[in-house]
């Protein structure tokens, strides 16, 4: 379907490269990096220029995946999302990373329900609407620079959005220059 990297198994690890131009065609919408399985890791990588820049799912089980890494790489300019979850993601590590200019926001976790995951020591910066958004429990976001977001017409964004959220932890953020800092849903 035109994914750049479509990772369909477990304990894969993409190190080293840059990801680039893949665009939207029709229905679809492409990923520079697909991953349809667990324990992955996503490292040192440039990922840019895509509709979307990293999505994690699982095939035709629509299991939750879990036990990602991703780890310092920069994620940049892609027309969607940075890094995304459509059904949910457990247990994952996403850190150190540069999250820049993506359309919609820098990670958003969501689909079904998120937990158990660190988001920690990452820039997030200039993404269009939010920073960060995940829904769901139990996840932790510490340690994160989220900033220079904004939406049409030039408002400003939200840098960290919890939705439906028990138990989690949010600390030590810096969130900047935001239309809101914190937003929590149920």
């Amino acid at each position: 379907r035109g994914e750049t990297i479509l990772i369909k198994g477990d304990s894969v690890t993409i190190k080293g490269f840059t990801i680039q131009h893949a665009g939207w065609l029709g229905w679809w919408k492409k990923e520079g990096i697909l991953i349809r399985g667990n324990s992955s890791t996503i490292q040192g990588n440039i990922i840019q220029n895509n509709y979307i820049g990293i999505a994690l799912t699982n095939g035709p089980c629509y299991y939750q995946p879990r036990n990602h890494l991703i780890i310092n790489n920069v994620i940049r300019s892609n027309r969607l999302i940075g890094v995304t979850s459509r059904i949910g993601i457990i247990n994952s590590n996403i850190s150190g990373n540069y999250i820049t200019d993506n359309g919609e926001c820098g990670i958003g976790l969501s689909g079904t329900i998120s937990s158990e995951n660190t988001i920690i020591h990452n820039i997030i910066s200039g993404n269009h609407n939010h920073g960060i958004i995940v829904v769901g429990t139990r996840n932790i976001i510490i340690e994160n620079t989220v900033q220079n977001h904004t939406r049409l017409m030039g408002l400003k964004g939200i840098g960290i959005e919890i939705i439906g959220s028990n138990n989690s932890i949010i600390r030590n953020n810096l969130i900047n220059n935001s239309r809101h800092a914190f937003q929590k849903e149920y």
